[in-house]
């Protein structure tokens, strides 16, 4: 909606563009984008471009305009553990029968120490330094504790899993494990049972440096290795997706950001992510090289993929004329690479 608003406000007002603007709208993001790479290929001439402006980033806070130069990647896959063939009472056969349940909890609290750093064997091997210009951001941009814990939602008693001064650092450019979900029985179903079964989907976010076919293997490798008393376990759904990070030397980033200090008022300021965007080293790769500009609209507080997802109006509307800036900025370019 940025963007077609922007290209409106165009049309309004000159009839026309500055610049050939091709809209592509990819609705697979969220289930690993399998259509994307077939369909680049398929159409590279007819999306061809000097440079991507991909609108699905966030801001540093309600009123910095930020571009994102990094991004995690992920892999992740379904854990289903198993010890007999069908559910069994408790009290009649607790005791000898090992539970499911708790070797998948095992399992899991193997994966990470008291401090959330992950145990998996070589993991942290290949996790590049951030840039020279990642770092001179991380020194300038501040985000307290109280902050993060009134932006997360986080309990008072909760202890962060990194020190309060590399929120920013562990968030952006360190991997992370987690467990997305779990579930044995349920709890409308709950009986004094030992289920036959227990199943998880896990994942780790990587960052620039980490080979994801290579990270999924040392999971799945711990994920069996600390796998106790014999029982059964079988991994499914696998997905892997490397992370992402770019330099700014382009002109486009420097037009990039002449067109945000128009638009919001403020300098932008160079950021990482930690979230995971599959389709944006495909859309590079396919576009031979051009320049990404990964240009936010959303704030701390939009909660994306969460209970009342929103989006703050004041940003949008300096987004919207951003984006109308640079199309003007772009088109003033003698080269955008």
């Amino acid at each position: 909606m940025t963007h077609t608003s922007a290209i409106s406000a165009w049309l309004k007002t000159h009839g026309s563009l500055p610049v050939n603007v091709k809209l592509l709208i990819e609705g697979e993001e969220e289930c690993g984008s399998d259509n994307l790479e077939p369909f680049l290929k398929k159409y590279a001439d007819k999306v061809m471009a000097d440079a991507i402006v991909l609108t699905d980033t966030g801001n540093f806070d309600e009123e910095t305009p930020s571009i994102t130069v990094a991004l995690r990647g992920l892999v992740a896959l379904d854990v289903t553990v198993r010890s007999m063939d069908h559910p069994l009472h408790s009290g009649m056969w607790g005791g000898p029968l090992p539970d499911p349940v708790q070797a998948l909890a095992k399992m899991i609290a193997s994966c990470t120490d008291a401090k959330g750093r992950m145990t998996i064997p070589g993991i942290y091997k290949d996790v590049k330094k951030p840039a020279q210009a990642m770092e001179a951001s991380l020194k300038v941009l501040k985000l307290s504790e109280k902050t993060f814990r009134a932006q997360s939602g986080m309990f008072a008693k909760t202890k962060l899993m990194s020190s309060p001064k590399d929120i920013l650092r562990a968030n952006w450019y360190l991997p992370a494990f987690s467990v997305n979900a779990i579930q044995a029985s349920n709890k409308k179903d709950c009986a004094n049972i030992i289920n036959d079964s227990a199943w998880c989907h896990v994942g780790i976010r990587l960052v620039p440096g980490m080979d994801a076919t290579k990270s999924l293997k040392a999971l799945k490798a711990h994920l069996l290795k600390n796998a106790p008393w014999g029982v059964s376990v079988k991994f499914e759904s696998e997905s892997a997706s490397p992370a992402w990070t770019t330099d700014t030397d382009a002109p486009a980033f420097a037009a990039a950001r002449r067109a945000l200090l128009k638009g919001y008022g403020r300098a932008s300021v160079d950021v990482g992510c930690g979230g995971s965007i599959p389709f944006v080293g495909p859309f590079s790769d396919a576009l031979k090289g051009a320049p990404a500009l990964m240009i936010g609209v959303e704030d701390p507080l939009s909660n994306p993929h969460s209970e009342n997802e929103s989006l703050h109006l004041g940003m949008f509307r300096k987004a919207i004329a951003s984006a109308i800036h640079l199309y003007a900025e772009i088109a003033a370019l003698d080269k955008v690479r």
